[in-house]
Protein backbone atom coordinates (compact mmCIF):
# COMPACT_ATOMS: atom_id res chain seq x y z
CA UNK A 1 0.00 0.00 0.00
CA UNK A 2 1.63 3.58 -0.93
CA UNK A 3 2.44 5.96 1.34
CA UNK A 4 2.62 9.09 -0.55
CA UNK A 5 4.53 12.48 0.12
CA UNK A 6 3.24 15.92 -1.14
CA UNK A 7 6.28 17.14 -3.23
CA UNK A 8 4.52 20.35 -5.28
CA UNK A 9 0.54 21.21 -5.61
CA UNK A 10 -0.33 24.23 -7.82
CA UNK A 11 -3.57 25.15 -9.48
CA UNK A 12 -2.30 23.34 -12.79
CA UNK A 13 -1.29 19.87 -11.07
CA UNK A 14 0.75 18.00 -8.06
CA UNK A 15 3.65 15.93 -7.78
CA UNK A 16 3.13 13.26 -4.68
CA UNK A 17 6.25 10.12 -4.03
CA UNK A 18 5.40 7.09 -2.45
CA UNK A 19 7.46 6.33 -0.09
CA UNK A 20 7.07 2.80 -0.79
CA UNK A 21 7.79 1.97 -4.60
CA UNK A 22 9.41 5.28 -4.62
CA UNK A 23 7.42 6.51 -7.75
CA UNK A 24 6.59 9.76 -8.21
CA UNK A 25 2.67 10.57 -9.10
CA UNK A 26 2.29 13.51 -11.27
CA UNK A 27 -0.76 15.16 -12.10
CA UNK A 28 -1.59 18.26 -14.62
CA UNK A 29 -4.32 19.44 -16.51
CA UNK A 30 -6.76 16.39 -17.19
CA UNK A 31 -4.29 13.69 -16.88
CA UNK A 32 -2.37 11.37 -13.62
CA UNK A 33 0.92 9.94 -14.65
CA UNK A 34 2.77 7.49 -12.32
CA UNK A 35 6.79 7.88 -13.04
CA UNK A 36 10.03 6.70 -11.37
CA UNK A 37 12.68 9.14 -10.34
CA UNK A 38 14.55 8.37 -13.29
CA UNK A 39 11.89 9.52 -15.43
CA UNK A 40 11.06 12.39 -13.23
CA UNK A 41 14.60 13.96 -13.73
CA UNK A 42 14.35 12.95 -17.30
CA UNK A 43 10.94 15.12 -18.01
CA UNK A 44 12.34 17.80 -16.05
CA UNK A 45 15.12 18.06 -18.31
CA UNK A 46 13.06 18.02 -21.71
CA UNK A 47 10.72 20.90 -20.54
CA UNK A 48 13.50 22.60 -19.26
CA UNK A 49 14.36 22.04 -22.88
CA UNK A 50 11.66 22.57 -24.32
CA UNK A 51 11.15 25.97 -22.96
CA UNK A 52 14.59 26.94 -24.11
CA UNK A 53 13.64 25.83 -27.88
CA UNK A 54 10.53 27.19 -28.32
CA UNK A 55 11.11 30.64 -26.32
CA UNK A 56 9.33 33.44 -29.07
CA UNK A 57 7.80 30.82 -30.61
CA UNK A 58 5.26 32.68 -32.34
CA UNK A 59 2.16 30.65 -31.78
CA UNK A 60 2.25 29.67 -27.95
CA UNK A 61 -0.96 28.45 -27.48
CA UNK A 62 -0.06 25.40 -30.23
CA UNK A 63 0.47 22.08 -28.65
CA UNK A 64 3.90 21.15 -30.39
CA UNK A 65 5.71 19.96 -27.16
CA UNK A 66 5.38 16.40 -26.75
CA UNK A 67 6.71 14.68 -23.68
CA UNK A 68 7.12 10.75 -23.48
CA UNK A 69 5.53 8.65 -21.14
CA UNK A 70 6.43 5.11 -20.12
CA UNK A 71 3.76 4.40 -22.31
CA UNK A 72 5.24 4.07 -26.38
CA UNK A 73 1.15 5.06 -27.39
CA UNK A 74 0.76 7.63 -24.54
CA UNK A 75 2.52 11.31 -24.95
CA UNK A 76 2.40 14.59 -23.03
CA UNK A 77 1.36 16.61 -25.39
CA UNK A 78 1.43 21.18 -24.45
CA UNK A 79 2.14 24.61 -25.90
CA UNK A 80 4.75 26.90 -25.17
CA UNK A 81 2.34 28.94 -22.94
CA UNK A 82 1.76 25.79 -20.72
CA UNK A 83 4.94 24.90 -20.21
CA UNK A 84 6.22 27.25 -16.99
CA UNK A 85 3.35 26.07 -14.95
CA UNK A 86 4.50 22.55 -15.18
CA UNK A 87 8.14 22.86 -15.25
CA UNK A 88 6.99 24.76 -11.79
CA UNK A 89 5.74 21.83 -10.23
CA UNK A 90 8.80 19.75 -11.49
CA UNK A 91 11.21 22.59 -9.63
CA UNK A 92 9.14 22.43 -6.50
CA UNK A 93 9.00 18.56 -6.62
CA UNK A 94 13.03 18.13 -7.11
CA UNK A 95 13.37 20.53 -4.01
CA UNK A 96 11.52 19.00 -1.77
CA UNK A 97 13.39 15.56 -2.99
CA UNK A 98 16.39 17.26 -2.29
CA UNK A 99 15.28 18.21 1.41
CA UNK A 100 13.69 14.88 1.72
CA UNK A 101 17.51 13.17 0.61
CA UNK A 102 18.72 15.38 3.19
CA UNK A 103 17.05 14.38 5.73
CA UNK A 104 17.38 11.07 5.49
CA UNK A 105 21.11 11.32 5.21
CA UNK A 106 21.17 13.13 8.54
CA UNK A 107 19.18 10.48 10.14
CA UNK A 108 16.27 12.68 11.12
CA UNK A 109 13.88 10.72 8.85
CA UNK A 110 10.74 9.87 11.07
CA UNK A 111 7.52 8.51 9.61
Amino acid sequence: MCQYKTLAVSNNGYAILCRQCNNIQLAYGTSLHTISLLEFHCLLQLIEDNIKMHKGYGFPNHKICKLPTSSNLTWIILSPSELPAILEIFEEAQHALMVEDTIIELGIYSN
